[in-house]
């Protein structure tokens, strides 16, 4: 196996394992979970993920524009824009937390110089992330319905409140989700 195969092995692999059944259970159309991997194996050119995520502007047009081809490809019955965002974000979180993509990318190894170089990423919101924002800032944001429901308006308010957190933490946002995923269980 070649090294371009082995990338390509890998990163089916990745598309995979990031996104499971129960990550969009409930989202009202079969096919879903295996379209959001077909996607992320075929569609996602890693060299471009990581050469926009170095700027805001660049990496938001980026994520924007994959979660919109990511939606057409649903089923009507299924059509979230919520459901596209999450799986989306699960996935380019753990190419970032794989070592030979991290490596082969050169994300930083210090702490805080990968925090600050994956800062744009975006937490990937789900009902215990949301729970954790609100509980964080009470009374600041809306009212936590469904990812299904979820439209980017208010996933704009999530990710910033994220952001705010993730600065007083010292981290990068996409890492909230471990500090809130089963926070309680």
């Amino acid at each position: 196996m070649d090294k371009d195969e082995f990338d390509k092995k890998l990163q089916r692999r990745i598309a995979q394992l990031s996104v499971g059944a129960s990550a969009l259970r409930n989202q009202g159309g079969s096919g879903l979970v295996e379209t959001c991997r077909n996607y992320f194996e075929k569609k996602i050119d890693l060299q471009n993920f990581f050469s926009a995520l170095k700027e805001k502007d660049e990496y938001s047009l980026f994520l924007d524009n994959h979660t919109n081809e990511l939606l057409k490809l649903f089923p009507k019955e299924a059509k979230s824009w919520g459901a596209a965002r999450k799986g989306l974000n699960l996935f380019l979180r753990d190419i970032c937390y794989n070592k030979y993509f991290a490596d082969k990318f050169n994300l930083p190894k210090d702490y805080s110089d990968n925090n600050r170089m994956l800062k744009y990423l975006e937490v990937p919101l789900d009902k215990d992330v949301a729970k954790g924002l609100i509980r964080s800032f009470p009374k600041k944001l809306p009212k936590w319905d469904r990812i299904k429901n979820l439209t980017k308006e208010t996933s704009d308010q999530f990710q910033e409140k994220a952001n705010l957190l993730a600065t007083e933490k010292g981290v990068a946002r996409v890492h909230l989700d471990l500090l809130f995923w089963r926070e309680n269980k």
